[in-house]
């Protein structure tokens, strides 16, 4: 990491470049069925997603987990995990959050009650 100065932006840009595909990939399927028609109901699902890089810090995607584990074995983890679901019912409108946290939206859909 030393030729892209020890900064982590250069990863992180392509690993959101690669999210906002995977989300386009699979905007079409998703949601989708019968059980989702329903528009009195807001419905999501939250998906974890394993990546690694290579040498060039070429991300590349590893696995899908459809429901990742949220339950944690450490202070650290619980504090990550409550603020990734306070993220998720942000960006759905259900939390208004004053002060953002650290966390980006790589994809911001319209949410229709």
């Amino acid at each position: 990491m030393d030729q892209y100065n020890g900064n982590g932006d250069y990863l992180f840009n392509r690993i959101d470049e690669m999210l906002k595909k995977c989300c386009m990939a699979f905007s079409k399927v998703l949601g989708t069925g019968k059980k989702y028609t329903n528009h009195d109901t807001v419905r999501c699902q939250l998906f974890g997603l394993d990546i690694l890089s290579d040498e060039t810090l070429r991300p590349i995607l590893i696995e899908i987990n459809k429901g990742p584990e949220m339950s944690w074995s450490s202070n650290v983890e619980k504090e990550y995990k409550e603020k990734l679901a306070s993220d998720m019912f942000n960006l759905l409108g259900y939390l208004d959050i004053d002060s953002p946290n650290e966390y980006i939206p790589i994809l911001t859909v319209q949410v229709v009650r």
